[in-house]
């Protein structure tokens, strides 16, 4: 993936966590492979992750799904309108299904190309 899009891909994360702490009815959201990436990144450095956390007032779980496994739709539709509620605008080249994400992350859990 091109540094750029890693770079949007942390940013539409931030988005997309700073959203998950504002949705608290219990339905649960999902965000694409991409953004799902950037998430990750972010949880993989638990002190930063912790403290966004608690800053955002809601700690915000990740928990991984099986990659084999196609993303809801219902959840990103959910996704998708709290995003847009909570005043978010979504980078559509990232939020499109069958964006491939290789080499994203590396085995220290560093952005890498």
């Amino acid at each position: 993936m091109a540094p750029d899009l890693a770079e949007r891909g942390v940013v539409q994360a931030l988005a997309y966590v700073a959203t998950a702490a504002l949705v608290r009815s219990g339905a649960s959201l999902e965000p694409f492979p991409p953004v799902a990436t950037g998430w990750r990144v972010q949880a993989l450095h638990a002190r930063p992750y912790a403290r966004l956390n608690l800053y955002l007032g809601e700690a915000v779980q990740h928990l991984l799904r099986d990659p084999a496994t196609p993303p809801d739709p219902d959840a990103l539709a959910r996704t998708e309108a709290a995003e847009a509620a909570a005043g978010y605008p979504m980078d559509q080249v990232l939020w499109q299904p069958g964006l491939a994400v290789v080499g994203l992350i590396s085995a220290d859990g560093v952005t890498a190309s």
